[in-house]
């Protein structure tokens, strides 16, 4: 979105933009020098003996670490580390008595740690930090003044239990039993390896240098890389078909990789990895007031989960002290916590149980070989493996770890994943028992969002280090609501917290948890509450602009405007907003106070001068928002009337008197009040002076006017979109679903995008200036005319005079263009009759809003229509998530669609119209842009529909909601409705499905009922006419041959939230809705997770979430601009040649997007690995480039899923760069490219043809002329090639292949065919047509040469058939006169007697 960026500028144009850009280059950035300081042979010691004799001693060799690292990573590492995975409590300490040396390991390694016994030393937890002990919130650096260095060692020094840390030291144990985190290392650094030179990273960062310091500006460096040839290997043979679309091998063929059955091995050495061991507080816990006192902290218990044949449960009954662990008499029926004869003290809870037991020592033993054969066997794939690869085979394990792998939920899951058995778990009952919903009830009192997130903004930026703190904390703080306000969300949803206000009814319910107040994004019916839109679809569509405005807020980072944090939440169709809360707001009103718009319906607007001057500088200046004058009591007397009558009937009904319940203003006004009041944004805005004295806007519905053409003519709209032309309509069978009307509660809250108010402000300056100029140039003229006569030293000072004269001309005409976003409300006052002047200017800002709206009807709408039909952009959307984001740039909303698709027939039809004419335009309208735009509709659509069934129906449908959703799904994937007979006799051919449909006859008396396909689709096209003023002509019509069912289904889910299991669903076929439907049936819906919107996200729209995964903080809005600024300059640099400033540049983005997020998880990072990887191919430093790209392709996949946009745009990436250097894993990447344009943009998709044309080139080239050939018939007669000149490419590569196979007549057909385009296309005097012509001239002669040499092979071959014949006539000859011969000689012998 552009911003205005000064007060007196003047709107950007191209010119002022590239002026902008040669300023950038010039201008050199203040970089803060920072020194690194990097730390070497630093160790790590064991912990010391009471008895100081002892000797044993262990040492944990550390790597090279900045002295910015965070000291949590070194208790990370020892996690790792077999003696110490298991220690929980203790700290770290720097120990200058240590030998600078030390490096060697004195102790024989055990399976007991010999330094948790009762002879360890054990410290209290010093209340008074030491100088020498490692702060685990902080990092190395603060200890580099008590003498850390380069070969320092650190302790470890055991520290004491409280019950918190025994909790927390169980909960460590439990995972170390699992088999998740079992320790395999015993040093985290090779000894040997120190000296034998630099690791992979360090040469890759060396080569990397190499291509910063050594490349010219140019990028023309000689890279060995660059020119090697492509090697003589073997390739895999892949074939494109136009069988259906495969889910049953979904990852697989995202990855390209082969269809894989779960490693067996890998599967047993999981299996060997769990110790058959639960851990448990014990029936006695907690301990008595009199054990207490004598230190015993827990009683826990130790229970094997698979005892032997013959014997009993094995339990191990544990004391918890101050100091360790040891091993009581209780038994399961007497408690006895008294040591037991043999106590097995030990300062770890693993040790304790490792003494005692020699069953658990012997699965401890074993889980400890499985995890070292297991890392072993993942080593040594892995070394072979790409990135992607690694996250592909992590992700075939199925259950839970592929949400901690792809950390945005996918819509599809593993066969593996839904055969996971639900074990009889403990654990699990306990967490579920003590689960507060994000509510931290140990961590001391609850957080306080709001202060924290203010704070945190008010922190100092006078240094870069005092930036990233900032940002950093912000970032940390926003991802932590996020989390909790989700965690909280989804407890109010499935009825686990009670609301503040259970006494009203369930739709004004509001909740108050965790300092995070949730309401419903519904019309509640409270009158008293001051809001102009009305109705619950007004209601959901206020609550996401307000959160995308809080948004905005938050990205322009203004001092003195506070803004809440803010999430929303969609979950079984219902819609929440969770916001932190304003101090004092719940306090009454003598906490707070409202000083610019109102609360209360009928109150009089306030407008504080300086709130409204914050206003006017931050969203004024910035999104062209003018100041206007609004009645300062702005809803109309009809609406004011309603609403006490409302709440009158209401508090009857309630038996509550007005002071108990609220009351409504009285409209009318004081003798003092003005009659108008000048407000800068929308007229709900709510400024609130919060306890704190901070400023918080609230209720920021809209940064741009209501959008004209969705205003009823009669109203004072465009009325472009009333009396249309019903599209389909008798066509197909469609009805006629679009309203007669455009009067809908939604469209008070439909306003234009900021993307199309920049356009047409810009468009309209342009014009305006360039209508100025010729004006302009005269009266400079003519000044300089006059002073030259009257006086030539003036002249000067008359051109100054001239230039501001100019200046304020501008000023003015660019006030001239902000608009009045208060314009075409409805329930509103007119200013007729109580402000003259303002209702003229309300007039004159209508039109200037009906003129933004007809620019977007009749210039913006159309202009993309037909860069889609040239296919200018180089990256067409391929899915619905890429479609929105892509229309979005263009300032054009979602609701816009229909219109899109409109233009799309039209188009289709001129196509049809030219069609055996003999004249052809060069480029048809792509199909799959209808296809495209109206599953995008659907999809939609049905979301809204899915949601009234889910919360219209009946409470209990929420309680099992996959009934309904399966029902709906089966609808939308299907083409009819199965009879009764064709069901039974289904049922008949499928004994699952029968055996299935016994299991739920239970569900057969439920209190709702389950739509057919009829009600179904009759509400979806009822919504799409409403929502985008369309009737469907691809979808649900007797011809749906361009119907995508399986795109629809995955955009279905995508927004719904609904995960499904992956098989090959037989879309396209009839269905069957009930309670087992068909073909997705319930059981077939694996979850169904929450959409979520976060107000500082870089995204608009909602996204699924799973708790625990992290995924609200991916696409954070990062609150550093020298981060942003660093990866403009590097996209700068590299327009400009200048690569090694550009990767430089990228680099230090990263670098700085990564201290802000403490992870490289985040949409920026992998932006920036996007961008280095670009340098370096443009430098030719493929192999560097490859690296980048492949990196960045697994990281996408992480942040977005297998199937999302930028993982298909990743794979063509690493493909490209690879076609030269390693083909054989390009084609990998093309393949995977193929099957998600398929699965997500249909056959249809526009860039197919090239892909595939890429992949028979691939073939071509080394010589592989039948795969080559049968791919390239596959693009020219399975795919639709909407550039004639792209059939010509193919046919010249088919004639090609078809040389390379001998077959020169057809070699010379497809030549010609190619000939004739380019003839057409291009002339006679293209290079490309001459060189065409010259390859007919080619295969003509290689066809009369082979046809020569055929004559003569069949000459020479009759020969030899000749002379075979006489050979073999001369042979039989011979033989027949042996054989008379033989017998002749046999009648002459003589008889013997």
């Amino acid at each position: 979105m552009g911003t205005e960026k000064s007060k007196d500028e003047s709107p950007s144009t191209p010119e002022a933009t590239e002026n902008e850009k040669e300023v950038k280059e010039e201008v050199k950035e203040e970089v803060e020098e920072e020194v690194t300081i990097i730390l070497e042979k630093l160790t790590i010691l064991s912990p010391k003996f009471v008895d100081r004799s002892v000797s044993a001693e262990k040492v944990i060799h550390l790597p090279p670490l900045a002295a910015e690292e965070p000291a949590q990573s070194l208790r990370l590492a020892l996690s790792e580390i077999v003696d110490y995975a298991h220690f929980t409590s203790f700290r770290l300490e720097l120990d200058p008595e240590a030998n600078a040396d030390a490096g060697t390991t004195t102790y024989k390694p055990d399976l007991v740690s010999p330094f948790t016994g009762p002879d360890a030393v054990v410290k209290p937890h010093s209340p008074d930090r030491t100088g020498l002990e490692l702060d685990d919130y902080g990092d190395l650096t603060l200890l580099l003044e008590y003498g850390l260095e380069n070969g320092s060692s650190f302790r470890i020094v055991l520290e004491e239990y409280n019950p918190f840390r025994v909790r927390e030291h169980v909960l460590r144990l439990r995972q170390l039993l699992s088999g998740e985190h079992t320790p395999i290392s015993h040093d985290l650094v090779d000894v040997g390896d120190m000296k034998d030179g630099p690791t992979n990273g360090e040469e890759e960062s060396k080569s990397e240098d190499a291509v910063v310091k050594g490349e010219d500006s140019n990028g023309e460096g000689d890279s060995k890389n660059g020119k090697k040839k492509a090697k003589s290997i073997e390739l895999p043979v892949f074939i494109p078909s136009d069988t259906p679309i495969s889910l049953s091998s979904f990852i697989s063929d995202c990855c390209g990789e082969e269809v894989e059955v779960y490693d067996k091995v890998l599967e047993k050495l999981d299996e060997k990895c769990q110790v058959p061991y639960s851990v448990r507080h014990s029936g006695f816990h907690p301990p008595p007031a009199d054990r207490r006192l004598l230190g015993d902290l827990a009683y826990i218990e130790i229970v094997s989960t698979s005892p032997s044949k013959g014997n009993n449960e094995e339990v191990i009954h544990v004391t918890a002290t101050s100091t360790g662990f040891y091993v009581n008499r209780s038994t399961g029926t007497k408690f006895n916590p008294s040591p037991a004869e043999d106590p097995c003290f030990s300062h770890t809870l693993l040790d304790c149980a490792l003494k005692q037991s020699k069953s658990f020592r012997n699965a401890w033993k074993n889980a400890l070989d499985a995890a070292k054969k297991r890392s072993e066997l993942n080593s040594k794939s892995s070394a072979k493996q790409s990135p992607l690869e690694t996250v592909y085979r992590a992700s075939l394990l199925g259950g839970k770890s592929i949400d901690s792998i792809i950390l945005r939920p996918s819509w599809i899951m593993t066969s593996t994943t839904k055969k996971q058995p639900h074990a009889n778990n403990v654990h699990r009952l306990e967490a579920d028992l003590e689960n507060t919903f994000g509510v931290d009830l140990r961590g001391g009192p609850i957080r306080d969002w709001n202060e924290e997130l203010q704070s945190a903004r008010e922190m100092p930026v006078e240094t870069l280090q005092e930036r990233i703190d900032r940002a950093r904390l912000i970032h940390k703080v926003l991802s932590d609501f996020g989390e909790a306000a989700v965690s909280g969300a989804v407890a109010i949803v499935e009825g686990h917290i009670t609301p503040m206000n259970p006494n009203e009814s369930a739709r004004s319910h509001v909740y108050l948890h965790n300092n995070i107040f949730f309401s419903r994004a519904l019309d509640n019916g409270m009158y008293d509450t001051y809001r102009v839109a009305t109705g619950d679809n007004a209601a959901r569509k206020a609550a996401s602009r307000d959160a995308s405005t809080i948004g905005i807020l938050h990205r322009l980072d203004v001092e003195g405007l506070h803004s809440l944090g803010t999430v929303i939440l969609d979950y079984l169709g219902t819609r929440l907003v969770c916001q932190s809360v304003i101090p004092g707001l719940l306090h009454g009103e003598n906490c707070h106070k409202v000083i610019y718009g109102a609360v209360e319906t009928g109150s009089p607007l306030a407008s504080d001068a300086d709130m409204h001057k914050l206003m006017e500088d931050t969203i004024g200046k910035n999104y062209w928002i003018g100041s206007r004058a609004v009645p300062t009591v702005p809803l109309s007397d009809e609406r004011v009337a309603a609403a006490k009558a409302a709440l009158s009937k209401t508090l009857a009904l309630a038996s509550l008197s007005p002071t108990k319940r609220g009351s409504i203003t009285e409209s009318e006004a004081k003798e003092d009040t003005p009659p108008t009041v000048p407000i800068c944004g929308p007229m709900e805005v709510k400024g609130i002076l919060g306890a704190d004295n901070r400023r918080y806007v609230l209720d920021l519905a809209r940064l741009a006017p209501r959008d004209a053409n969705w205003v009823p003519e009669s109203l004072g709209g465009t009325g472009h979109l009333e009396n249309l032309p019903s599209k389909g309509k008798g066509k197909n069978g469609v009805k006629n679903f679009i309203p007669d009307s455009l009067e809908d509660d939604e469209w008070t809250m439909a306003v234009l995008r900021n993307e199309l108010i920049n356009s047409f402000v810009n468009n309209a300056y342009s014009e305006w200036s360039k209508s100025k100029q010729e004006e302009r140039k005269a009266a400079k003229e003519k000044i300089l005319e006059e002073q030259s006569k009257d006086d030539p030293n003036g002249a000067a000072d008359a051109i100054k005079a001239f230039a501001k004269l100019v200046e304020e001309e501008e000023e003015a005409f660019v006030d001239k263009l902000r608009f009045n976003v208060n314009v075409f409300l409805p329930n509103t006052k007119s200013l007729e009759g109580i402000d003259d002047e303002a209702f003229a200017q309300s007039k004159k800002d209508e039109q200037h809003v009906r003129d933004a709206a007809s620019y977007l009807i009749h210039d913006v709408i159309p202009k993309l229509t037909a860069e889609i039909r040239d296919s200018q952009s180089p990256h067409l959307p391929v899915d619905g998530a890429a479609l929105t984001e892509y229309i979005h740039r263009a300032g054009i909303n979602c609701r816009y669609l229909g219109k899109l698709a409109m233009l799309a027939i039209a188009e289709e039809e001129k196509d049809k119209e030219k069609e055996g004419t003999g004249v052809t335009f060069r480029r048809k309208m792509p199909l799959y842009w209808l296809e495209l735009l109206e599953c995008e509709m659907v999809a939609r659509s049905a979301k809204h529909v899915l949601d009234s069934f889910l919360t219209l129906s009946c409470a209990s449908v929420s309680t099992q909601p996959a009934v309904i959703v399966a029902a709906v799904l089966s609808a939308l994937i299907s083409t009819g409705e199965e009879s009764a007979a064709e069901t039974e006799k289904r049922l008949a051919k499928d004994s699952t499905s029968a055996s299935y449909s016994s299991t739920f006859q239970g569900l057969a008396k439920q209190s709702f009922a389950i739509p057919d396909r009829k009600e179904v689709w009759d509400a979806v096209q009822r919504e799409v006419g409403r929502r985008f003023r369309y009737n469907l002509t691809l979808f649900n019509s007797k011809d749906n041959s361009r119907a995508l069912f399986v795109p629809l289904l995955r955009r279905v889910c995508q927004r719904s939230g609904i995960r499904v299991v992956a098989k090959n669903y037989p879309v396209g076929t009839k269905c069957h809705t009930g309670i087992v439907s068909y073909p997705i049936s319930a059981d077939s819906v694996v979850g169904i997770v929450p959409m979520v919107k976060h107000a500082a996200s870089t995204m608009d729209g909602f996204v699924p979430y799973t708790q625990g995964s992290g995924g609200v903080s991916l696409s954070l809005h990062v609150l550093l601009a020298d981060a942003k600024n660093k990866f403009d300059s590097a996209q700068l640099y590299l327009a400009a040649r200048s690569l090694s400033q550009a990767l430089q540049l990228s680099q230090e983005a990263a670098e700085l997007f990564q201290k802000v997020t403490d992870s490289p998880m985040h949409t920026s990072i992998a932006r920036c690995m996007d961008l280095s990887a670009v340098v370096l191919f443009q430098a030719q430093e493929s192999e560097l480039a490859a690296s980048h790209a492949a990196r960045s392709l697994a990281l996408s996949a992480q942040l977005g899923g297998f199937d999302c946009h930028e993982t298909l745009s990743g794979h063509a990436s690493v493909a490209h760069i690879l076609l030269a250097s390693d083909p054989a894993l390009a084609i990998k990447h093309i393949r995977a490219s193929l099957y998600l344009m398929k699965l997500m943009g249909g056959t249809h998709y526009i860039e197919m043809v090239g892909k595939c044309h890429q992949l028979g080139t691939i073939y071509l080239e080394r010589g592989y002329y039948e795969e080559a050939y049968a791919i390239l018939k596959y693009a020219r007669d399975k795919l639709v090639v909407n550039d004639i000149v792209m059939e010509g490419v193919i046919a010249r590569s088919t004639a090609a292949a078809l040389s390379g196979m001998s077959r020169y007549k057809e070699a010379i057909e497809n030549e010609k065919r190619a000939l004739s385009i380019f003839l057409a296309v291009y002339g006679e005097d293209s290079e490309l047509t001459k060189q065409t012509n010259d390859r007919v001239t080619n295969y003509t002669k290689l066809a009369v040469k082979k046809g020569t040499q055929s004559v003569a092979e069949d000459k020479l071959r009759k020969e030899e058939e000749a002379a075979n014949a006489i050979a073999n006539q001369i042979l039989h000859e011979e033989d027949e006169e042996s054989k008379k011969r033989k017998k002749a000689k046999k009648k002459g012998r003589p008889k013997k007697k």
